[in-house]
């Protein structure tokens, strides 16, 4: 029985930083009957308890309560930069995806008119933006992972509507989403859409167009990721 030692290496040398070091394909902690419960505390809610997992000794997922005591789960490309992938409320319960791609935005002005089919509406005013993958310079939404992704379009009609909308992808028309569209009323259509990264959305006319009428800025085009 080992007691009140200061380190110990198992297959390589101990250090300062790292007091019990372990070298070998596996670590076994299994139980004495019953239950196991590994336990790793901090000492103030802005330290870290958390598990580490290395690439060449940098850093690729951290998942923990670091530096908060929500539970979160971070990765990283490089070991310096760390994005948070889900993040559990400590009080709720609830989970957030904080790197999931949102975005929602409109134009401003008042009532527009578009006669022209297959016209890309302008969305140049970003209310949310997460990731950056919308681009308000040319309307598109970019998916920057493969994916399931749902697009919804929300506004008012003017009564001299008489035509279609859709969403396009890669500036290709989905014909099987499009709606037609006649007189007064509100606006609201929603698609659904398996995409490949880079693949970019954008909300459109539709294919045969007479009159689209719409108020700017009361029409808003938002997207994100399902799963």
């Amino acid at each position: 029985v080992l007691q009140g030692i200061n380190s110990l290496g198992i297959g390589t040398t101990a250090d300062g930083g790292n007091p019990l070091s372990v070298a070998g394909p596996a670590t076994l902690l299994t139980h004495a009957g019953t239950d196991h419960r590994l336990k790793i505390n901090k000492a103030l809610p802005a330290d870290t308890a958390s598990l580490l997992f290395q690439t060449g000794w940098s850093g690729r997922a951290e998942m923990g309560t670091a530096g908060t005591d929500d539970f979160s789960i971070k990765v990283s490309a490089d070991g310096a930069a760390f994005k948070p992938a889900l993040v559990l409320d400590r009080h709720t319960g609830a989970v957030q995806a904080p790197g999931n791609p949102a975005f929602l935005a409109y134009s401003p002005g008042q009532w527009s008119t578009v006669t022209t089919t297959q016209t890309d509406l302008p969305f140049d005013t970003e209310v949310l933006n997460r990731g950056g993958h919308f681009n308000p310079l040319t309307g598109r939404f970019t998916a920057p992972v493969d994916g399931l992704y749902g697009f919804l379009i929300n506004g008012f009609l003017g009564s001299a509507t008489n035509g279609r909308i859709c969403f396009a992808i890669n500036g290709l028309t989905q014909t099987m989403q499009m709606q037609v569209l006649v007189g007064a009323a509100p606006l609201s259509f929603t698609s659904v859409f398996g995409l490949t990264a880079g693949q970019y959305v954008t909300c459109r006319t539709g294919n045969v167009n007479a009159n689209f009428t719409y108020f700017r800025s009361h029409t808003a085009f938002s997207g994100w990721l399902i799963s």
